[in-house]
């Protein structure tokens, strides 16, 4: 495996060969630049990364796997969460080499609600969607790992719930990682985005998970989502990577005037986890609870960072991160409040709690 092979893998070929339209693509190319001039993680020099060392991942080795639109169907098995929860809802299954699955219900059609990969989304509800790209809620120069996903994600996932409408039924997003076969390291690149207008609400999961594999894996995920006036959603991401997978991902929320999220982030899964948990209170008089849930063991190592933003008065945001760990799993927390000179009468709060269930594990909170 040369170096010239595995570094093609995060080429502008790999970007232009994708199909994408033109605008999209020429944001990807932007988004790779992004990528090439933004410094790996370092523990040393960087206080995101000060608790996290991520020196041991060959960034270079980084080989962006993808759906396949020609492929098998997805794992049966990587419904069983969907299922036992008895939902009636629509779900999204997607996976490394095999086809999109989507199921949406009549429920949420004959209501208008929208659920596709965002590849579909970037044509069919072309200036919709490159708006909300473009005014980046997670923009690609927000670190290393968001320009690697802002570049390369292929399929996604877009829920669209139009203005004043309550989705009836809950909508399931699953991610899949690959066998770990082949060349470099298997990167598998989850990007949603949710746009829940004026007046709607919606219940949503993002599920991560996947088999067994032959080496190491790795996975950038991001997830916007975007809440009108008065909107509302129920928000809860399931990371149940196995052990062999190295995951970072951020989850933004945009709540604007009067809008309500409940964000709740699970993990129990992946060898090392950075989450980024964030919500930006945009427009008077918003609310944010936000949740987090560490379950570890073994040497497990899982870092949470935190940031309410108040940009608006008279907003709420109130966080829990809660975990328990044993063997030598360890937990990190960082939390941030950020309010801003406009925001008056701004109400926040943020608590980390963690269980040590032996003498080697070890949790840290800042």
């Amino acid at each position: 495996m040369s170096q010239a092979t595995v570094t093609e893998y995060l080429s502008p070929s790999t970007i232009e060969a994708s199909g994408h339209p033109s605008w999209l693509r020429d944001r990807k190319l932007g988004d790779l630049r992004t990528y090439h001039d933004l410094p790996a993680p370092d523990s040393a020099t960087m206080e995101d990364w000060r608790r996290t060392d991520l020196s041991s991942l060959d960034l270079a080795a980084l080989r962006p796997v993808s759906p396949d639109p020609g492929g098998a169907e997805p794992d049966a098995a990587l419904r069983r969460n969907f299922e036992r929860g008895g939902e009636s809802g629509a779900l999204l299954l997607q996976q490394p080499g095999r086809k999109t699955s989507v199921q949406v219900p009549g429920a949420l059609t004959d209501q208008g609600v929208v659920v596709s990969t965002l590849e579909d989304a970037a044509v069919t509800y072309r200036e919709l969607v490159k708006r909300h790209l473009e005014h980046e809620v997670v923009p690609a120069a927000a670190g290393k790992f968001a320009a690697l996903n802002a570049g390369f994600w292929r399929g996604g996932v877009f829920v669209l719930v139009p203005r004043g409408v309550q989705a009836e039924v809950p909508v399931w997003a699953t991610f899949a990682g690959g066998d770990g076969s082949g060349d470099g390291i298997e990167t598998v690149l989850p990007r949603t985005l949710v746009v829940v207008e004026d007046g709607a609400s919606l219940v949503f999961t993002d599920e991560y998970s996947a088999g067994p594999a032959r080496g190491g894996r790795v996975s950038s995920a991001v997830t916007e989502v975007i809440l009108g006036d008065g909107a509302s959603i129920q928000y809860l991401v399931l990371q149940e990577w196995p052990e062999d997978v190295t995951h970072v991902a951020t989850h933004r929320v945009h709540v604007g005037r009067d809008a309500r999220v409940e964000l709740v982030v699970a993990a129990t899964g992946a060898a090392l986890s950075k989450v980024y948990m964030e919500v930006a209170m945009m427009g008077s008089g918003g609310s944010a609870r936000i949740s987090g849930l560490v379950i570890g063991d073994g040497k497990q190592h899982f870092d949470y960072q935190s940031l309410q933003d108040h940009f608006a008065p008279n907003c709420l945001s109130d966080l829990l991160v809660k975990g328990a760990l044993r063997d030598e799993a360890v937990s990190v927390y960082s939390g941030l409040i950020k309010i801003r000179e406009a925001a008056q009468h701004s109400d926040a709060y943020q608590a980390n709690r963690s269980l040590l269930l032996s003498p080697h594990a070890r949790a840290d909170s800042s």
